[in-house]
């Protein structure tokens, strides 16, 4: 059961890695396009005006993906310069209270997506297509989709340092050793 367990979560991390890079793909050949139609195209007289709201529509959709991956891998960035020489009680309290408000402005970025979701179905994008998936609400899933998946990560992290009490594997993921700094 277990093994099976991992399959599928392997299975998704696999296939949302594959979207975000798949969208980020795009979204460079769209700036690369533009760079191309304002630098060639717009002096021959022709002219791609859809490739910056594109560009733009793209990276709206791959931060909030990237977020949520980020947080899966604990890469957000954060400063422990202070934390790695507070007492052990102290840095657990904070990493608890730092959790709690990351999940309180997720909630709220959450509900704000819904009602921007719900407000913006069908309305155009700049210059894009009025269909799917080229409409605002399309934008506002992604944020909602980015922010359930670090409300995810951020629940389990809450997880292994209340209830598995690993500090360490939490907080002080990736630092480099003192050497280093």
């Amino acid at each position: 059961m277990r093994n099976r367990a991992y399959k599928v979560k392997r299975g998704i991390d696999l296939s949302i890695q594959s979207v975000s890079m798949v969208l980020f793909g795009l979204m460079c050949a769209s700036v690369g396009l533009q760079v191309f139609n304002r630098l060639i195209l717009t002096e021959i007289g022709m002219n791609f005006i859809w490739t910056a709201s594109l560009g733009q529509f793209l990276m709206i959709i791959t931060t909030f993906i990237g977020a949520g991956l980020a947080s899966r891998d604990r890469e957000h960035v954060r400063i422990n310069y202070v934390l790695k020489r507070l007492p052990k009680s102290i840095t657990k309290l904070l990493a608890i209270v730092s959790r709690v408000l990351i999940l309180i402005f997720l909630f709220v970025l959450i509900v704000g997506g819904v009602q921007s979701f719900t407000y913006n179905i069908g309305s155009q994008f700049h210059i894009l297509p009025q269909y799917p998936p080229f409409t605002r609400e399309w934008l506002a899933l992604s944020g909602i989709v980015g922010a359930g998946m670090m409300s995810l990560y951020v629940l389990r992290d809450l997880y292994i340092i209340m209830i598995k009490k690993e500090l360490d594997t939490v907080v002080f993921v990736n630092i480099a050793s003192e050497g280093d700094q």
